[in-house]
This record gives structure tokens, sequence and C-alpha cells, in this order.
């Protein structure tokens, strides 16, 4: 193992640009993660096990990398290293400080994303997004955060007063894979990258619409829909595969979400989950036309008292800002998978 210069500790990070330290913190507990996986302090006890064949190659190169890395950003003062990485950072730290109204520091993409993986994403109508950590409290006021959650505006049913009832919110089920996140209130965004399904909620029409359309079609989500009904995962009610008519007891069972990771090509990428959005973090992401602006709902990963699932979006009762619940396939319910990188 070769030590690459100028050597890391020569960087003073305090001089360096906020989103250029920020990065290099992150790149630098990815290099953590390999020293403590061999129970060394730095680079020089890791070099030492790499002489004596202790170190996997893999792991030696990903150090070797890293570090290559770190050095260059604190040389120019700027994101350098994967190619397809910074520009995905910066639209970010842009899309955040338009939606919050202030900066916020964008962390590398997680361990394990390629270049391929952001192309096929692509190809299938996903998205990465990072959201950070941060309680979205009722009075808040940011400039891209419109449409509150809040109950429906249907005089016959009010549905979910959501800021009056967080305490009967359950955050996430028992299949949630990462303990990390089934601590956060449900009025908090995690921190962490995602895979965002970008698709346009469709129109209700009887329970045959479809989530495809002409610029996009949705044959990834499709194709495992098929997969899970032949496997007897998916309910019978849900056979033509539109996303909709789904129990909703369906989405805690984990081979559904195994399904999905697989299609979407995470396996190799640590700690990947595969989960529907909570309702805050569908609240954020839909405050647009693309999900207020039409007339269905979708699931989301909460349940609501005893068995029944929230749900949200239908633009006849306030899009993005109604929240209901339900414990029964609907025509008029869809879904959309939502992958966390924490």
């Amino acid at each position: 193992m070769h030590e690459p210069r100028p050597q890391v500790a020569e960087l003073r990070l305090p001089d360096l640009q906020p989103s250029v330290q920020s990065y290099i913190g992150g790149l630098k507990k990815s290099l953590f993660v390999i020293y403590a996986k061999y129970e060394v302090k730095n680079r020089n006890e890791l070099a030492a096990k790499v002489r004596e064949g202790k170190v996997d190659k893999k792991d030696s190169d990903r150090a070797i990398e890293l570090l290559t890395v770190i050095n260059e950003c604190g040389r120019q003062d700027k994101i350098v290293g994967k190619a397809f990485e910074a520009p995905i950072i910066q639209e970010e730290e842009q899309r955040l400080e338009e939606f919050f109204g202030k900066y916020f520091d964008v962390p590398p993409i997680p361990e394990g994303i390629t270049k391929e993986h952001i192309e096929f994403w692509k190809e299938n109508g996903f998205k990465l997004q990072y959201w950070p950590s941060i309680r979205m409290e009722e009075g808040a006021t940011y400039p891209g955060w419109v449409h509150k959650p809040g109950k429906r505006n249907n005089p016959k049913n009010q549905g979910l007063e959501f800021y009056g009832e967080l305490d009967k919110i359950k955050n996430l089920p028992e299949n949630a894979a990462n303990p990390k996140l089934t601590n956060l209130e449900p009025d908090e965004l995690p921190g962490v990258w995602m895979l965002v399904d970008s698709r346009k909620k469709p129109d209700y029409d009887s329970g045959n619409q479809a989530y495809a359309t002409a610029e996009q079609d949705d044959s990834l989500v499709q194709n495992v829909l098929k997969q899970l009904l032949t496997d007897k995962v998916l309910n019978q009610e849900a056979a033509k595969c539109l996303r909709n008519r789904i129990h909703p007891s369906v989405f805690s069972n984990q081979k559904f979400w195994e399904a999905f990771k697989q299609a979407l090509k995470l396996e190799d990428i640590p700690n990947a989950t595969v989960r529907l959005p909570r309702t805050i973090e569908a609240n954020v992401m839909g405050q647009g036309p693309d999900y207020d602006g039409t007339s269905t709902y979708e699931w989301h990963e909460e349940y609501y008292g005893s068995g029944s699932r929230l749900l949200s979006g239908n633009s006849d009762d306030g899009g993005a800002s109604c929240v209901d619940w339900g414990g029964n396939p609907f025509g008029n319910v869809g879904f959309r998978p939502l992958v966390i990188f924490p």
C-alpha cells in the first residue's frame, strides 16, 4: 500500500469550503470503517498489515482511493473523486437550499453506488435525493413547504389531524430492517440519501390507472408485482399489477421488499433498505403537481391505531397535505418503493 502525498494530516479542514469539509468528512467515515475492520488507528498501521498480507485487496484498494481523493479535495479545495458524484451533490445542495431557504451540506454518495447504478435507476424512473436530519415542525416556514400534512378537506371524512395526533402514529412497522431508523419522530426527516420513485402519481380511473406514461414505463415495478403474484405474496385483488388494490398487510411481508431490493440491484450496497415512504417523507417529496394534482392516494410506512396504515395524496382531499388511514385494498390507493441508504 503506497501512501499518497500530500499526507492527510497536513490538510487544514477549517481553511476549506464548507461543502468540501463535509465531503471529506464523509470520505473519512468510510476510511475509518476500514480501519475498524482491521483494528488499526491510521493508514500507517493499515499499510503494515497490508505488507503482512492481512488485508483484503478490495479494502486496501478502497483505502488508497479514499486517501487519494481526500488529499486531492484538500489540495484543490473542491469536491473531486467519482466523476458522476459531484454534480449530484451540487444539484441536491441547490434543491435543498431552494426548499428550506438555507444551505445544507450534502454528504458523499453512499458506499457501493456506482455510475452504472445511477444510469440503471434513471432508466427506470428512480432518482437519488438527500434529505437532512430535521424536524418538520408544524410552525416551521420553508419556501418549498407549501402543503403541510393535515387532515382531509372532506366534510364527510376529515381524516387524520397529523400534528394533533402524532402520539397515535406508530412510526415504522416491525419489518424495518435498519434499527437506526426506528426511533424517528413522525415529523422527522432521517438525514440520509434516498432512492426516490420519481413517476407522476396517476389520476383515478376505476382502479385501472397505471403509473406508466408515454415518457416512462413502469415495467420494473410491474414485473416485480407479477412475480410476487406468482409467488403468492401479492393478494389476488391486485392481480392487474398496476400498484393499486394491494392489501396493506402485504407491505409487512419482507419477501415483498426483498424482491424490489433485487430488482433495483441493491444487493452489494451496504445497509440499503427498501420500504414505503413515511408520511412526512412523502409529504416533502410531494410538494409539486406530480403528487398534489392527481386524484389518487398512496400508502405510507406508518400505522395509525391498530392495523390501519396511513395514506395521503388525493388532490380532491388536499393532495400532499391530506392524511388518512385504511386497512383494506383500495382501487384508488397505490404505492411507491423508497430506498434508504443510512
